[in-house]
């Protein structure tokens, strides 16, 4: 039966239903999810929150991480919870609303400067990737500064880097598994 760690900085860890699997928690030195006793092959997982983080404000950091992994002959395929779908922006009425309600608590100057409507239309121009409408949010708020091309052009470097990102919405913790089940194939055998 395939035997998982899951490293013990995983704040909200996938469940593995126990006939599936036997977890266990342990200090994995890379990756979130592993094969016990693997010390080649971990599994990344990332909320599309932190992965967006990662690839902007923490690239440095999650450079070095790929890089380490790549030196130590690790694999490391990165299991990103959410859609590409919505890492390209395609946002309706409703979350442009909520984008200009979260900016507008952050930033109550930008209130008196613009209307409503005025953000909604300034919102989307940066989901657009549209320059003239970059310059109004600051760069430092949340992911509006991210385009979809940025987004795209760090993923092909994660692969140049030797890291592998997939894209699983709901489906994140069966990818997660199914990672860790061929592996475990892998190490005892079982092909």
């Amino acid at each position: 039966m395939l035997e998982i760690t899951i490293d013990t900085r995983e704040q909200t860890p996938f469940h593995f239903d126990d006939h599936i699997a036997k977890v266990r928690i342990g200090t994995l030195k890379t990756g979130d999810y592993a094969c016990a006793g693997d010390r080649g092959f971990a599994v990344e997982r990332k909320s599309l929150d932190d992965f967006l983080s990662t690839i902007s404000s923490g690239w440095a950091r999650f450079q070095r991480e790929i890089f380490r992994a790549k030196a130590e002959g690790f694999a490391l395929p990165i299991v990103v919870e959410g859609n590409l779908d919505d890492v390209l922006f395609h946002y309706d009425e409703l979350a442009s609303g909520i984008a200009v309600a979260a900016f507008l608590k952050d930033n109550p100057v930008g209130h008196q400067k613009y209307s409503d409507a005025q953000m909604v239309a300034i919102i989307r121009g940066i989901y657009r990737g549209d320059a003239g409408c970059r310059a109004v949010v600051p760069p430092q708020h949340s992911h509006f500064n991210l385009t979809p091309a940025f987004v795209l052009k760090r993923c092909g470097e994660i692969e140049h880097l030797g890291g592998h990102v997939q894209f699983c919405g709901l489906s994140a913790v069966a990818m997660c598994h199914t990672h860790l089940n061929e592996r475990w194939k892998i190490l005892t055998g079982e092909e």
